[in-house]
């Protein structure tokens, strides 16, 4: 199982890194929309972790690029501010979560484990 990690700092990646590793699933990183989009498209990704805004943009905005990928991938986007806009559009994009907290590098790993969970059944 894949996840990519898209955020300006890598930090958030690398704090999972440890949770990834008992999971057992790979994880790759993206520093803006466009590269994770393409590392999708190119490798696949089953569990998409992104911040709200990047680089300006709205992460929600691009939920349908990364759901008409192959590997459809389950997505979760948080943010340290939030956006009642932005959550409803993500949500109804077809995004897994959305959630708000001003440190999410701690909340990540749990949301990871129930994710990866989810991702694991669904497949059977």
């Amino acid at each position: 199982m894949k996840v990519l990690v898209i955020d300006e700092k890598n930090d958030i990646a690398e704090s999972l890194l440890g949770e990834a590793q008992q999971l057992e699933v790979e994880v790759h990183s993206a520093a803006t929309l466009d590269e994770g989009v393409l590392i999708c498209e190119q490798r696949g990704a089953d569990i998409v972790m992104m911040r709200d805004i990047i680089s300006g943009c709205a992460s929600c905005s691009l939920i349908q690029d990364f759901k008409n990928t192959s590997a459809v991938p389950e997505i979760i986007i948080y943010a340290e501010h939030g956006s009642p806009e932005h959550a409803e559009q993500a949500l109804e994009g077809g995004a897994w979560d959305y959630f708000v907290d001003p440190a999410p590098g701690q909340k990540l790993p749990d949301m990871l484990r129930r994710v990866v969970r989810f991702r694991r059944n669904k497949s059977g």
